[in-house]
């Protein structure tokens, strides 16, 4: 029979035998416990159920070194080391975030086979209370849920507490934001038209006036190539930032996605594509390969004037393995970040120059990407074709993201079969 001594207003301690020794002496497991209930019965009444279960599992042979560590200690120990090389490096250093952030505070002081559903459903209330969205609650689950899911494996603990757990039901997701065909046409051709800003005039401290005056601001033809590409591909970010010369091939007007830019903790990194449906070939107009063409030409020009300074590959028969948008003092592949900050200053530059009713949507870089694939649902392409160019795992995620684009082409066909018909009645 297991011994309960309360200790503090919120703690017990547990006394359990664990049988005997070698030498015929009896042994016992003692264990602090902090039970979730508030009221004093409630909370003698949880210590007895988990001494009652801290029995049963020692009668079944579970391994008890283990659970008594912490469940940081066990993360730290255990989880963490079996992830590493098994899921990407973004991935993990997101898991760890989240355990550091929300979790650890919870219940990383507690031992791993104290820690139970009533734990696991106060961290998810708090962070529903907190205002968090009902997507975050999920990933915070899926981390501990993975966590004990391997403790079960390795018998440390005898069940999963987060199978029992009460999660938000996901809300209807955001409207997404795009440009509309004009909007987009306008966008491209100011990339190659350039700008031309007004300057109004200026009088400084010591009375000086400094005259108004313009100065036309031209894209670099990097960028120009980048934001078509994003708009006729629809690639993520960092799949275009991952993209070598190597990937290209001019002759079939195909680019082929195998590899993405990602950033970590230590740096930028290379890595494999969002899924494996993510490796994909992907063909685009004449019109984006004479953009890469020249690019290509001028990259090199690039490179024999950096001399030393160029760090990426130099021999005729290596260049190819350089990535096709670069930091352009050294060679080295952009910085991810880098088309986010380009994005943003370009379409501030459009604003400014044009009037307010021919101004652009403040949309991110991303939704570019949805503007791409938009207008192609818009325009009847099929949506396992768009599916494809995006790199979804299926077609049904990408019905999911981009649903409002097919409410409009049921509009049109409705719209469309009115037509025939009400001109098939007049005749």
């Amino acid at each position: 029979m297991a011994s309960i001594t309360r200790i503090s207003d919120r703690s017990f301690r547990i006394r359990v035998s664990e049988g005997f020794d070698e030498k015929g002496k009896r042994k016992y497991l003692t264990e602090t416990f902090y039970p979730s209930a508030r009221t004093p019965k409630a909370q003698e009444k949880e210590a007895r159920r988990y001494s009652e279960d801290l029995e049963r599992r020692i009668r079944s042979g579970r391994d008890y070194d283990s659970g008594q560590l912490t469940f940081r200690e066990y993360t730290e120990t255990f989880w963490k080391p079996r992830k590493i090389g098994t899921i990407e490096q973004t991935m993990l250093e997101g898991y760890i975030s989240t355990l550091k952030r929300t979790v650890y505070p919870a219940v990383g002081h507690l031992r791993l086979n104290q820690i139970n559903i009533l734990h696991i459903q106060k961290i998810y209330d708090e962070l529903t209370a907190a205002g968090k969205a009902p997507a975050t609650i999920r990933q915070v689950h899926a981390v501990i849920s993975d966590i004990f899911k391997f403790a079960y494996k390795m018998n440390i603990v005898a069940e999963n507490p987060c199978g029992r757990a009460v999660l938000p039901k996901m809300k209807p997701a955001h409207e997404i934001r795009f440009f509309t065909d004009e909007q987009t046409l306008n966008f491209l051709e100011a990339l190659t038209n350039g700008f031309d800003i007004q300057y109004p005039e200026r009088i400084r401290k010591n009375g000086r006036i400094l005259p108004a005056y313009s100065r036309h601001i031209n894209v670099s033809f990097q960028w120009i190539t980048y934001f078509n590409l994003a708009v006729y591909g629809g690639f993520r970010r960092g799949e275009l930032v991952g993209l070598t010369w190597a990937d290209i091939d001019f002759d079939q007007r195909t680019i082929f996605i195998n590899k993405a830019r990602a950033r970590t903790q230590a740096g930028d990194i290379t890595k494999m594509p969002k899924s494996t449906h993510g490796i994909r070939a992907i063909i685009l107009p004449e019109s984006c390969f004479k953009l890469l063409r020249q690019w290509k030409r001028e990259q090199l020009i690039i490179a024999f004037k950096l001399g030393y300074r160029w760090k990426g590959y130099y021999r005729k028969n290596e260049y190819d393995k350089n990535n096709v948008f670069i930091d352009l003092q050294s060679g080295v592949p952009m910085n991810v970040s880098t088309p986010t900050h380009k994005f943003k200053e370009v379409l501030s530059m459009y604003n400014k120059t044009h009037p307010a009713d021919e101004q652009l949507p403040d949309i991110r870089l991303h939704d570019l990407r949805h503007t791409s694939a938009t207008l192609l649902l818009a325009n009847n392409v099929d949506i396992e074709t768009v599916s494809h160019r995006l790199g979804h795992s299926k077609a049904s995620t990408t019905l999911d993201i981009y649903g409002h684009a097919m409410k409009k082409m049921d509009s049109k066909a409705s719209d469309t079969l009115e037509s025939i018909l009400s001109t098939a009645k007049q005749a």
